[in-house]
């Protein structure tokens, strides 16, 4: 189960918000213009839902309605705010779907009261309030429904999935210096990251380190064997070798790690703590202090978890690299008060996608010319429905094709049948995303091109005019 819809309503800087949402959405915009607000509104849900919470804490918390209650609400939504969700999957959007409307009392202490509150699923109405016992009692509408356990038995699957929301926008700093954050749980800011990782159970703890081990070779290849270390005083520490000029290499701690390492590791537990029965992760900015070619990978990372059963993802974003992902929907936050999709990506592609292909058809500079790829068009159309096209990094960082062609170690991994190798020299960092391959073949005009060293076939001879006889002679063989 995942949201599969939002609307807002003189929420803070929002007037109006009203989109769809997939598995990953992406929330760009200038600075100010509420990006950070628009996540809020879910932790805001979340607020009331969890034990400890409620509505009103969750409002002052805040700063009170005049805070989280949009300037422009005078003239709209009769100055009542509104957050509604719908809960579902691609099948049936709205399994569920939760509506929460709220202003202030007009006398006395002027706390934020109810006015609306709904509850429908599949359609058909579970709770709808104000009801007969609000009228007798209005002081029953300084509660939701949402976060009494006697109210909300008949939607309690609502209610849990807004608890088990999570934000996460970890501050290395706080990170090495937990004591900074005193007994707070459940810190966005990390906290007690350092005490969630023990906490852990030791066999899903090693198991998560293996993985955060394997990524973080890609953006940090000095760094490994991650292990959750204990100093003599009992406290938790993540502990990884790294390797330089002496054989050994040396052992660090979070108190050694850059800020980027550090914020990596948070995001990448954070994403494999939850599931697809948990809310979703909200990430802010989760390009901050990670260069250029590791934010080109967060697309590429978060696709890869989602697919393994990972949680729905919610992110703010000023980083161009993270909006070349597939199957993403890009909300723009508009400094005049509205929120609208902008795009939503999705893979279009007539054949098999690049990480499942049976075959993968890759190329690079010895195309000479973008309109050159249509040649691996034919080809893998030539080929049959198993076949796909990929590029080397050297094309897609000339514009040739898109980011989501590249195969290597800042574009995709792949382990087809057959890999054809068309003008790739064969770079070390375009090598680690194909070595997988069961056969490899090489067409290159260099005969000591470096990938020939890894091709079980190699074809020495310009692409331009190999590609077209090879396509021919499959042609003329399925005929």
């Amino acid at each position: 189960m995942r949201i599969t819809h939002l609307t807002l309503k003189n929420w803070r800087n929002f007037r109006s918000v009203d989109v769809d949402v997939q598995e990953r959405l992406f929330i760009v915009g200038p600075n100010a213009s509420g990006k950070s607000n628009l996540l809020d509104a879910l932790r805001f849900l979340r607020d009331i839902a969890r034990v400890g919470g409620g509505f009103q804490q969750a409002t002052a918390s805040r700063g009170g309605l005049q805070r989280v209650r949009s300037l422009a609400a005078r003239n709209f939504n009769h100055g009542r705010v509104q957050l509604a969700i719908s809960l579902g999957n691609a099948e049936h959007p709205e399994t569920w779907s939760y509506l929460l409307d709220f202003t202030r009392e007009q006398r006395g202490q002027h706390r934020p009261v109810v006015t609306r509150e709904l509850v429908r699923h599949q359609g058909e109405i579970v709770l709808q309030r104000p009801d007969a016992e609000d009228k007798i009692d209005a002081e029953r509408l300084t509660q939701t429904a949402l976060e009494q356990v006697n109210a909300n038995r008949a939607f309690r699957e609502v209610a849990d999935f807004l608890e088990s929301i999570r934000y996460l926008h970890l501050v290395p700093q706080v990170v090495r210096e937990p004591d900074r954050a005193g007994d707070r749980t459940e810190d966005p800011y990390g906290g007690d990251f350092l005490a969630r990782v023990a906490k852990t159970s030791r066999a899903t703890r090693e198991r998560r380190l293996k993985r955060l081990n394997d990524a973080l070779r890609i953006a940090v290849p000095q760094l490994d064997q991650l292990e959750l270390i204990r100093d003599e005083d009992g406290k938790p520490h993540l502990q990884a070798r790294y390797r330089h000029w002496r054989v050994r290499g040396a052992r660090q701690d979070e108190r050694d790690f850059s800020d980027g390492t550090l914020r990596l590791i948070g995001l990448l537990w954070s994403l494999h703590e939850g599931g697809r029965s948990t809310g979703p992760l909200l990430l802010e900015e989760p390009e901050l202090s990670l260069h250029a070619s590791i934010v080109r990978q967060l697309p590429t990372i978060l696709s890869s978890v989602q697919r393994s059963g990972g949680p729905q993802v919610f992110l703010s974003t000023h980083a161009t690299e993270i909006l070349a992902d597939e199957g993403h929907q890009v909300v723009l936050a508009e400094s005049a008060g509205a929120a609208r999709r902008v795009e939503r990506h999705e893979e279009t592609a007539a054949g098999p996608r690049l990480e499942d292909a049976r075959v993968v058809i890759a190329g690079g500079r010895g195309l000479q010319d973008p309109s050159n790829f249509k040649l691996l068009d034919d080809l893998a159309a030539a080929i049959g429905g198993h076949a796909a096209v990929g590029a080397s990094r050297a094309v897609v960082d000339a514009g040739w094709v898109p980011y989501s062609y590249q195969v290597g170690q800042t574009g995709k991994t792949v382990k087809p049948e057959v890999y054809i190798a068309v003008g790739i020299s064969g770079a070390t960092q375009h090598v680690v995303g194909m070595k997988g391959a069961k056969r490899i073949i090489a067409i290159n005009k260099d005969a000591d091109a470096p990938i020939f060293r890894l091709a079980d076939l190699g074809v020495v001879g310009d692409a331009l005019a190999v590609v077209p006889k090879l396509i021919e002679e499959i042609q003329a063989r399925r005929s």
